[in-house]
């Protein structure tokens, strides 16, 4: 999973190589679904990124920062 972050609108990335560290050898090719989700603010900071159900929603949490998105 990877992200690119901004202040409207985030992209997450879900990507089909699983072993990867980091992002040195991502390759965009092998991406199987780029959704685009609104950042609102999470109700606590998060010091590390988090993940939780929140209404059947994936919600990655950082900072102050949270996205949410489905997965089907």
């Amino acid at each position: 999973m990877f992200t690119i972050p901004d202040e409207a609108e985030w992209t997450i990335i879900l990507n089909s190589v699983p072993d990867q560290w980091g992002a040195y050898k991502y390759d965009e090719t092998k991406d199987v679904l780029r959704v685009k989700v609104k950042p609102g603010k999470t109700k606590s900071f998060k010091e590390q990124m988090t993940f939780a159900n929140v209404n059947g929603k994936i919600a990655l949490m950082w900072g102050d920062v949270q996205v949410e998105f489905a997965v089907k």
